[in-house]
């Protein structure tokens, strides 16, 4: 029998191509493969869980690590939840308000913006989201576990030494995403892979963007796919195909979770 592992998936550019909504269908088997033999999979994930769309359901996947690891959940119960302090929320929103710049807050149940911009539907089209509502006061009276800075071209040091406690991370060419500082997504694999009792080198990363590097470079297996950022790609343990290729597929192959 093989042993159990906890194989972490990225959502956007690695189960689903960037700006489509559907999982291929050699993706799709691989997860339903790595699940039947007994692995935990889990996504792990920057959206929140209210832009899951239900994609997580119809993969039977009832775990999952979301707001880059400030949010995870079991199929039994909610792990972790770490909301952004509204103090701290607030003095993003004047700064970004100053400058014109939207800013998105999401939580496990809403995504909203405190205004349209063409940065937010080009974020959008990016990842398939639907449009957010609008709503300036939402960060008022609603917890925030993620915010998201729609700008292009960002200062990423700038904004790290004004919020030392926060994290800020390419999310894609049109944001950022901002987190509470101390870790993305390897965060939420400790938290996870100590609850099920699972070491860290029986985990099994994969993922593309910028957002996933901590967790490739510290799982027992890091896989970058074929679309990866470079850097991502230069702390991986191998490169596999990208989301076309059906990349998933080869990685777990590569990993032994499914022959």
């Amino acid at each position: 029998m093989m042993e159990r592992k906890l194989v972490l998936l990225d959502l956007d550019g690695t189960i689903l191509p960037h700006g489509e909504a559907h999982v291929g269908e050699m993706t799709r088997r691989a997860i339903e493969k790595a699940l039947s033999n007994g692995h935990f999979v889990v996504i792990a994930t920057g959206r929140t869980p209210s832009l899951f769309y239900g994609i997580d359901e119809k993969l039977g996947i009832d775990a999952y690590i979301a707001a880059n690891g400030r949010y995870v959940k079991t199929k039994d119960r909610v792990l972790h939840c770490e909301y952004i302090p509204k103090e701290v929320v607030e003095r993003l929103n004047v700064a970004m308000q100053k400058r014109g710049v939207a800013l998105g807050y999401e939580n496990e149940n809403a995504f909203v913006v405190n205004r349209m911009t063409e940065e937010v539907e080009a974020f959008c089209r990016h990842f398939n989201l639907h449009s957010p509502r609008v709503d300036a006061d939402f960060h008022m009276s609603n917890d925030v576990l993620q915010m998201i800075v729609f700008e292009q071209d960002s200062d990423l040091q700038a904004y790290q030494q004004a919020y030392p406690e926060l994290d800020f991370n390419i999310s894609c060419p049109y944001g950022l995403d901002v987190n509470i500082s101390g870790g993305l997504k390897e965060y939420g694999m400790a938290l996870l892979a100590k609850h099920l009792g699972i070491a860290l080198k029986d985990t099994v990363a994969v993922g593309d963007g910028y957002n996933d590097i901590g967790m490739v470079e510290r799982a027992g297996l890091g896989i970058a796919m074929g679309n990866a950022c470079e850097p991502l790609k230069r702390v991986a343990d191998f490169v596999t195909g990208s989301c076309h290729e059906d990349g998933v597929y080869a990685a777990l192959v590569k990993a032994g979770v499914i022959e």
